[in-house]
């Protein structure tokens, strides 16, 4: 048995190694970046897996030397082998799941539930293995330093990372199961929402890449809504706030400001639109309410609560089918 654990944190420190370089698909950090929620974490947040790895591999190898053990110390691997396979299965296996795409077609593929479940069990089996190291032998003298840094301090901070890993994971699937709602809701051809509208032209201007930007519209099923994305690709070395910004986007995709909407949450980007003549459309986010609704005695001609069909017609109407 003590050889089989072994072999077994090889294969899932392997393919946990593979994960992270992006060998097998997307990396767990690039996942995140695609499905952002409230308490997604830093991609660097994941090198505290090479400290779970580093401290199991000592758990691994010293475990292999039962004939030095004394009779507590063998009772406790020969009683936690069976979990410490199934940790480095959940592993391995949750490794595989989270880099395959989550989301297609603006809905979550049962990717997204597999690799929540293999969390769960990551999570229970972590726990089920400390709840036996605490139960046996509950009346024996607290272990030495050393015997806790190679008997328990891995798995507790396994499973520490574990049940954050498996509140992120819950919220991932949310986002990406959301997006069918969203996908659903702006398909139908209602007065004011966006295959309501006539035909009008229709770009996305964003600071960030505009790789990232298509992944993520493409999630939410909006990507084939729009007429182009632009990003810092297209923005060369400036970006918004800058007025210089709008004026490449607007030389690559030939549209007049003049006849332009623009709906952003930042009050700032709003006013170098204005310099333009875009009319100007204010939404309510977290951001606008840091920012505050005017900039050097700008103020947009419109304020909506969110891009809602509903509003959109309201501070719009003339680009809207009746």
């Amino acid at each position: 048995m003590n050889g089989v654990l072994l072999v077994a944190f090889i294969l899932s420190a392997v393919v946990t190694y593979a994960g992270v370089r992006g060998s097998i698909g997307a990396t767990a950090a690039s996942q995140l970046e695609s499905f952002p929620t409230l308490i997604t974490p830093a991609a660097w947040s994941f090198s505290v897996l090479v400290a779970i790895s580093v401290g199991e591999a000592a758990f691994a190898l010293v475990q292999l030397c039962t004939v030095r053990f004394n009779f507590a110390d063998k009772v406790e691997v020969r009683t936690i082998a069976p979990w410490f396979l199934s940790v480095c299965a959940c592993q391995a296996l949750w490794t595989v799941a989270i880099a395959q795409p989550l989301s297609s077609e603006g809905q979550s593929t049962w990717y997204a539930w597999l690799s929540l479940g293999l969390m769960l069990a990551l999570w229970a089996s972590l726990y089920a293995l400390m709840w036996l190291q605490a139960g046996i032998f509950s009346d024996a003298p607290r272990p030495s330093w050393g015997r806790w840094a190679l008997f328990h301090f891995p798995f507790q901070l396994h499973a520490a990372w574990a049940t954050a890993a498996l509140v992120v994971n819950v919220n991932i699937v949310l986002v990406a199961d959301a997006a069918r709602a969203a996908r659903i809701s702006i398909s139908r051809a209602e007065p004011g929402s966006l295959n309501g509208l006539k035909k009008l032209k229709k770009y996305v201007l964003t600071n960030c890449a505009e790789k990232q930007a298509k992944e993520s519209l493409a999630a939410l099923g909006l990507l084939d809504a729009f007429d182009g994305v632009f990003g810092a690709d297209a923005m060369g070395d400036t970006c918004k706030p800058c007025v210089e910004a709008f004026r490449r986007v607007q030389k690559i995709a030939g549209f007049d400001y003049a006849r332009t909407a623009f709906f952003e949450d930042s009050v700032k980007n709003l006013a170098a639109a204005k310099t333009l003549g875009a009319t100007t459309v204010l939404v309510a986010s977290a951001t606008a309410r840091e920012e505050g609704t005017r900039s050097d005695g700008f103020e947009p001609d419109h304020v909506v609560a969110a891009v809602t069909p509903a509003e959109m017609a309201r501070v719009l109407p003339g680009v809207f089918l009746g």
